[in-house]
């Protein structure tokens, strides 16, 4: 582990003197070697920075099915599957952005009809059900939603 720790400072040393930037406030240590019992304290000791294992979730309400330790344990490795997808030669990341925010736009439709949908359940809602008005407004917009969303793809979905 002290290796590795040098390995980190070093890391940080070469930056320092590579780049404009002359101080890092947090290390973040991510993949297999950061679940490590110890290796955070021991690099923020060698490297004098603040140094935390990654975990995406931390801060996420989990769903009881979830099993809190194995998922602490599959975050930094998550992270490195992540992020793996930047270091591609030659990836549009530019254009992915932009894709996965069109198909977050033809996904939302149905994905308002199901919340209308659950919404409206006396059994799962009591007295929150949605009201007539409230009904009559979300049901218009996401109608509205899905014309919109075929009237798109129907012109060729930004292909001009």
């Amino acid at each position: 582990m002290e290796t590795l720790a040098l390995e980190v400072t070093r890391a940080l040393q070469f930056s320092f003197t590579s780049t404009s930037y002359s101080q890092v406030d947090q290390v973040v240590l991510t993949g297999g070697c950061a679940l490590l019992s110890g290796l955070d304290e021991l690099v923020a000791k060698r490297a004098g920075v603040t140094t935390i294992v990654g975990n995406p979730f931390a801060s996420m309400t989990m769903s009881d099915r979830i099993r809190p330790r194995q998922l602490a344990a599959d975050a930094p490795l998550l992270l490195i599957a992540g992020g793996g997808v930047i270091l591609l030669p030659n990836i549009p990341l530019v254009k992915i952005s932009i894709m996965s925010q069109v198909v977050n736009g033809i996904v939302l439709p149905f994905v308002l009809i199901f919340m209308l949908l659950l919404v409206n359940k006396s059994e799962l809602m009591g007295k929150h059900v949605n009201g007539t008005w409230f009904n009559a407004i979300a049901w218009a917009t996401a109608i509205i939603m899905i014309v919109l969303t075929v009237v798109w793809v129907a012109s060729g979905g930004g292909t001009g």
